[in-house]
Order: C-alpha cells, then structure tokens, then sequence
C-alpha cells in the first residue's frame, strides 16, 4: 500500500468513526435507529371477509331496479392496519343469508389502507350473478366463523 493509499484509508476510517459517534449521540442511550415500520401485504377483499377482518357496509343503488349498482364501505375490524385489495374483475362473497353468495366486480383494482377500527370508501361495484340484493342497506360480517347479517334487503332474481 503506498503512502497516498494508506493516508486515504485512514482518513475514511476516521470519517466512519466520526459519524458512528455523532449517531450514537443522536440516539437516546439504549436506542437503536429503527427501520421505518413495512406495510403489511394486501389481502384480498373476499379473504379478509372470510377471516372476519372486515366489515362491509352495503347500499343498493336504487334506480336499476336489478340492483346492479352497489356503494361498499369496508371497515377494518382488526387492531392492526390492513390493507384490503379488491381486485380488478369479479369477486365472490359468500355472505349467508338472506343473499347467499354476493357477487360484486371492480372495473379496476384498488388497494385501500384502513386503520384499526376506521372504514374506508364507500366503494362503488357492480353486482353479478342472477340470485341479487335489488333494494336495500346492510352490513355483513363474519363473527366465530358465523356470517352475520344486519340490515334490510330485498332479493330477487334477475335474468340471464
């Protein structure tokens, strides 16, 4: 190593202990700099209903007589911070009665970031299938495993 390297060496040595101690300065004793917290992966709309992570509060757009058009908003029941990915296309909620499975799709995807206990939307959805809510406002959760129900609603069957 020549004069010149090691003189460059030493003073990179110097700088790196130099800035460990105005870090260690910096931090109260005991503390170490934290990573800022990663955000949890999104779970999809239908998995985080099942699991009873969500609760999803429904208005039938009224007008289309076929009930066609719904406003969804999604609270999160946890005591974390979800995301909740409803995904471009058709998903299938499997809601109990008096609906049975609940067929909505999103024109495109969406990714909302709910705080504990906060609810995010309302979203607006198409609603498939031929079985369907026609009229009505309700909420669907799943407590114990068990699909609940609160609300009004009339269903109907649409045709092909």
């Amino acid at each position: 190593m020549t004069r010149l390297q090691a003189t460059v060496a030493a003073l990179a040595l110097a700088t790196c202990t130099a800035c460990a101690a105005a870090a260690d300065l910096a931090a109260p004793a005991g503390t170490a700099a934290k990573p800022p917290p990663r955000q949890a992966a999104p779970v999809a709309l239908g998995d985080a209903f099942a699991r009873g992570d969500v609760v999803l509060s429904v208005w039938v757009v009224p007008g289309t007589g076929d009930g066609r058009s719904l406003r969804v908003s999604v609270r999160n029941a946890t005591g974390q911070p979800l995301r909740v990915a409803i995904p471009a296309g058709a998903t299938a909620l499997d809601v109990g009665e008096p609906i049975g499975t609940l067929n909505v799709k999103s024109a495109k995807r969406r990714t909302l970031a709910i705080a504990p206990g906060a609810t995010a939307g309302p979203v607006n959805l198409a609603q498939t299938g031929v079985r369907r809510a026609v009229d009505g406002t309700f909420t669907l959760w799943v407590a114990d495993g068990r699909r609940e129900f609160r609300g009004e609603v009339t269903t109907g069957v649409v045709g092909p």
